[in-house]
């Protein structure tokens, strides 16, 4: 007997944080940052806070050739995640930015602007709101196809 002992409903956070010389509202891709670390807040399915941790890996000599980008596996909740942070240290100094709330499952960039955190901005891949109106309509038009079918199929049937 087999027996599959692999969870696939655990979440995860797709991170980049990347050096941004331009305002937020433009995003343009810089370099990636060396040593940035991430940290998230999330709330487990038994109610219990869970913090991860992860760092944005940099080159070395000698080694295989690192992604510019972090994995931050969240395991399984129930909820958004409550507290994302990126930090990273510029001019000797620790800089670090929060933002609230996260979906799990998200692959996300940050734009980095020197050591201004205020002007730090955070961008999903795939942003739930970019596609709202295409969202809506295709459910709009899929009630409505349903709609006509048990509309024609009771006409039929009386």
């Amino acid at each position: 007997m087999l027996y599959n002992n692999i969870v696939s409903d655990n979440f995860f956070i797709k991170a980049l944080f990347v050096n941004s010389k331009q305002s937020k509202s433009e995003n343009i891709f810089g370099n990636n940052a060396v040593g940035a670390s991430y940290r998230a807040v999330v709330t487990t399915m038994d109610d219990r806070k869970l913090v991860a941790v992860g760092s944005q890996d940099y080159q070395q000599g000698y080694n295989s050739l690192q992604l510019p980008y972090c994995y931050i596996g969240i395991g399984r909740s129930n909820n958004y995640i409550e507290s994302f942070y990126a930090s990273t240290s510029v001019n000797g100094k620790r800089s670090l930015r929060m933002w609230t709330p996260i979906i799990p499952n998200s692959q996300m960039v940050v734009f980095g602007k020197g050591d201004q955190v205020e002007a730090w901005g955070l961008e999903l891949f795939i942003s739930p709101t970019s596609a709202l109106y295409l969202i809506v309509l295709t459910c709009a038009v899929s009630l409505l196809a349903i709609g006509v079918a048990i509309i024609t199929l009771h006409c039929q049937e009386k």
